[in-house]
């Protein structure tokens, strides 16, 4: 299966005789989106079956989150920072960086082992610190990037910790967290592992942004590639294994709540707008293209995000 950039993409077409179809589509709250076929054999009295039997064999037990940040949880944080900026507002929104103190390697290690551990802990004392001010649901998304030149000097794959959330007090300028509260939670999370007496001056970083903080954070999560940790991974024989990003409960749980699932009319909608090339309704468009045989290829998808003018016209 390919994706092809298209600027003009042409419109939906399946023609082998072999298949029957509907259409499936799929909007998220941010506007990006998934359309094309479900084809169905005609009149197949054996289909394959989705399991396989084979002798038992003795497997390696796989270790999760060794490939950087998936696709899935790309989406999930453009569409939480998306609905943050729905809530909050850009100019509310806080941008947060935790770094890992002055270490020596043994250290480092001991923390790089830790730090999905590391990671749940110091977000679940940022919670209940918010709770401790009357913010019952405090919102945030997060993602983990790999220091490269840090990681480069140490021969590890050192992590540090991206976060967008509200900055403020509701209908106040009163910052929720000073940057020394982050430090000390932040401080108090990673000494449990490795002891007290480290310099934590440098390792917390807030900052407003004025720019859309959506862009911001995705150069971060495009630098959570599997290839940037694979590459540290493997030059110093230690897996990294970890939880790439996060979103908070109720956060989580509205973009999933707002996630339009349609089988037919918004489906058909958005074939018409790539039929008629519609640019000004989308920001981006690909075609997905499958091979059936060497010889026949067919075209039976998009995925893009729309504008708000596209928005309207697959709604109406």
């Amino acid at each position: 299966m390919t994706a092809n950039h298209l600027s003009s993409p042409p419109p939906l077409n399946l023609t082998n005789e072999k298949y029957q179809s509907q259409y499936s589509a799929k909007v998220y709250p941010n506007g990006e989106f998934t359309v094309g076929y479900v084809p169905k054999r005609k009149n197949e009295e054996n289909p394959p079956s989705r399991f396989i039997s084979s002798p038992k064999s003795e497997q390696v037990k796989k270790v999760y989150g060794t490939n950087g940040i998936t696709s899935y949880g790309r989406r999930s944080l453009r569409n939480g920072v998306y609905l943050l900026k729905r809530r909050y507002t850009n100019k509310n929104l806080g941008f947060y960086t935790a770094t890992l103190p002055s270490v020596s390697i043994p250290f480092l290690k001991k923390l790089i082992a830790n730090w999905k551990d590391i990671t749940h802990r110091f977000f679940q004392e940022l919670r209940r610190e918010a709770e401790r001010l009357g913010i019952e649901d405090f919102d945030y998304v997060y993602a983990i990037e790999i220091q490269e030149k840090r990681s480069r000097s140490a021969g590890l794959p050192i992590p540090h910790i991206h976060w967008v959330a509200p900055a403020f007090m509701l209908n106040s300028r009163k910052f929720i967290f000073s940057a020394n509260k982050i430090r000390d939670i932040w401080a108090r999370t990673v000494s449990h592992y490795i002891g007290t007496g480290f310099n934590y001056e440098a390792s917390i970083d807030s900052r407003l942004i004025k720019k859309d903080v959506e862009r911001y954070l995705s150069k971060y999560i495009s630098k959570s590639s599997t290839k940037n940790v694979q590459d540290f991974s493997n030059a110093s024989g230690i897996v990294f294994a970890s939880r790439y990003w996060g979103i908070s409960k109720r956060l989580q749980e509205l973009y999933l709540s707002k996630i339009v699932f349609d089988s037919d009319k918004i489906a058909k909608n958005l074939v018409m707008i790539s039929s008629l090339c519609l640019k000004e309704a989308y920001e981006y468009m690909f075609e997905i293209m499958v091979s059936i045989t060497p010889e026949v290829e067919l075209r039976m998808g998009y995925v893009g995000r729309l504008t708000k003018l596209g928005e309207s016209l697959i709604y109406s």
